[in-house]
């Protein structure tokens, strides 16, 4: 199963992998060291020592540099602040909508914000009940639109009533306000935009001027 379709970068897939090529590896290595002329075993031994060690400061630096940032989505950065964001400023709007737009948010909002099981169970309960998978989940004061459902930043302002607070992804808006900021609508208000670590956006929170 490591090698099915579409597993070349699936780590999880990869990982099962990982004994069988340790195992070749040190075979390879230590039998090509019984094999080579016993004047050239040092040299061998340098050569292999100094690979590893380029391979481990490889290793490092991309861990550490470049793959934060190349991961950041797979990893769903973002979600974090922006759910924190949205529980600490709770108060101040009668309703807050929390975009699914680009993948499911309740999950990460239940995670973060520590919600009751029991009470989310009876909310969900009653939402699965109205037999309509069209409506917003609604938790208390935070609405749930249904999975793959967005709105363009053009698009916005119908739903933007009176201490209402949208947080729409950056995918879903498509226009990057870090950099275009004179794009915004005058009938929106950007509250707040939430950075992935490269600096592009992830989240925005609009709501009414």
């Amino acid at each position: 199963s490591s090698l099915t379709k579409g597993g070349g970068d699936h780590a999880t897939r990869l990982i099962l992998m990982i004994p069988v090529l340790m195992v070749l590896t040190a075979f390879g290595i230590y039998y090509s060291y019984l094999g080579i002329n016993r004047r050239f075993k040092n040299l061998f031994v340098t050569l292999v020592s100094a690979g590893l060690l380029l391979s481990f400061i490889y290793y490092q630096h991309n861990y550490w540099i470049h793959y934060p940032m190349k991961s950041e989505r797979w990893w769903h950065a973002g979600f974090e602040e922006t759910i924190n964001y949205a529980i600490k400023v709770s108060a101040d709007y009668d309703k807050i909508i929390i975009s699914s737009a680009n993948e499911p948010a309740l999950i990460f909002f239940l995670g973060w914000s520590m919600y009751s099981p029991d009470l989310f169970q009876k909310e969900y309960q009653k939402f699965l009940s109205m037999g309509e998978s069209k409506l917003n989940l609604r938790l208390n004061k935070f609405e749930f639109p249904p999975v793959g459902q967005g709105f363009s930043l053009y698009g916005l302002s119908p739903i933007l009533l009176n201490r209402v607070l949208y947080i729409a992804t950056a995918k879903e808006i498509v226009i990057n306000l870090n950099k275009e900021p004179e794009r915004l609508p005058k009938d929106v208000k950007l509250v707040k935009t939430f950075n992935l670590t490269s600096g592009e956006p992830a989240f925005y929170a609009f709501t009414k001027p």
